[in-house]
């Protein structure tokens, strides 16, 4: 029986390539691949002849079956996404699921992460993280996703393209987030340019910019309780029960909330 290699790759400089990188995709049988143009590029520069063949989320399903009967048979075959760690928003957990089933062999060749790396630059105090992947684009579960990573304790990261940043951006600060955020973009290329600041600072930034390329964001956990528009109102109505402004309501809630008084105030005047 054969083994199945899961490969990392560089997430954009190719000299991050490794020597045993270089062997094992040099000796495999087959290697699969995300995008053939772009895995092209990596193999010409590590010198690398050996057969390779699509391997993406459109067609993962159909060639589980007859990559796995290939390693039994004997062959070794490598597995590596576009950028990066297979399986970490890419595709390839499947096949993974499917070859324990089978007892085989798996072997993993660590790799660049941008996940790791832009994690490893923020300078936050944390010892954990959430990762997301890809939010959601929509729905129910994407509002989910936003409230969780305003709200966490700990720092939260996720994936996202530049036209879908400022949506991100907006919608983070509408949920009251306060925290430090680093986007890291083009990490470890020609243009790798890393942005810091709030939610507010970095939409105001980014509205006279066009940015192209791979992007990772990393949110800091929240310093303190983001409280909510109905618990505000709730607070208020018990107040003016005791005969208490609403202004002089606002000011005092706004001391410990992420509201401004005129956004308290606004709350709660029809009340």
């Amino acid at each position: 029986m054969g083994s199945l290699y899961i490969c990392g790759t560089p997430i954009g400089n190719l000299e991050d390539s490794t020597y045993r990188l270089k062997k094992i995709l040099g000796t495999v049988n087959l290697i699969l691949c995300e995008d053939t143009r772009r895995a092209k590029k990596l193999f010409d520069y590590l010198q690398i002849d050996t057969p390779y063949e699509s391997f993406f989320i459109g067609n993962e399903y159909k060639k589980n079956s007859k990559i796995i009967s290939r390693i039994k048979s004997g062959e070794s075959i490598a597995l590596i996404s576009d950028a990066g760690m297979p399986t970490i928003s890419d595709p390839g957990s499947s096949l993974i699921e499917g070859a324990v089933k089978e007892n085989i062999d798996i072997v993993v060749i660590p790799g660049p992460s941008s996940v790791v790396a832009s994690f490893s630059i923020t300078g936050f105090l944390s010892t954990e993280f959430t990762f997301y992947g890809f939010l959601e684009k929509q729905g129910v579960r994407r509002l989910k996703q936003v409230k969780e990573i305003t709200r966490s304790k700990r720092p939260s990261i996720f994936y996202t393209s530049p036209q879908r940043l400022k949506r991100d951006l907006n919608e983070i600060n509408d949920e009251g987030s306060s925290q430090e955020i680093v986007i890291c973009r083009e990490l470890t290329k020609m243009h790798e340019t890393i942005y810091r600041g709030r939610a507010s600072t970095l939409i105001k930034e980014f509205q006279q910019k066009d940015l192209k390329g791979e992007v990772t964001v990393v949110v800091n956990g929240a310093t303190q309780a983001i409280v909510e528009e109905d618990d505000i109102i709730k607070a208020s109505m018990i107040l003016m029960k005791g005969s208490s402004s609403k202004k002089s309501i606002a000011k005092a809630l706004s001391q410990v909330s992420q509201y401004s008084v005129n956004e308290i105030y606004f709350m709660i005047q029809d009340y």
